[in-house]
């Protein structure tokens, strides 16, 4: 997996693992799990090691998607670094790659991430809106 950095009140963190908790449920006697957000285990750094790596893209990330976005990136293991800085009420991303490609993969990775993430939060009406929409556009 490639490291994930994130800047938070002036430290810099390398993220580590990302895990989730599961629970059961004590009220029903059925054997039903649930998971909970995906945890960060990080550990403090210096700064981001980023020597070598000359390309560079960005993206920018609301503030309330910023934690699940970091679990996602670092599990998809894509071959960059990518640093993840407060920029005013919102977050950007920095992918560094060896190469122009690698550095624009990441972040074509990270889009996706950004919009699987969008998707997620949006209500049940506004899904069943955009599919009657593709079927009609079919």
């Amino acid at each position: 997996m490639a490291p994930v950095y994130l800047k938070h009140g002036g430290v810099w963190l390398r993220i580590k693992e990302v895990y989730s908790v599961y629970t059961s449920s004590k009220r029903r006697k059925k054997s039903r799990t649930t998971s909970s957000q995906q945890s960060l285990v990080a550990e403090m750094v210096e700064k981001p090691e980023t020597n070598g790596l000359r390309y560079v893209e960005s993206m920018i990330i609301s503030s309330s998607k910023i934690s699940r976005f970091i679990a996602r990136l670092h599990l998809a293991a894509p071959r960059v670094v990518a640093v993840v800085e407060p920029y005013g009420d919102d977050y950007i991303v920095k992918f560094y790659g060896k190469t122009k490609q690698d550095a624009l993969e990441a972040k074509k990775l990270g889009e996706r991430i950004a919009r699987e993430l969008q998707v997620r939060g949006s209500t049940v009406e506004e899904e069943e809106e955009a599919e009657a929409e593709e079927v009609e556009e079919e």
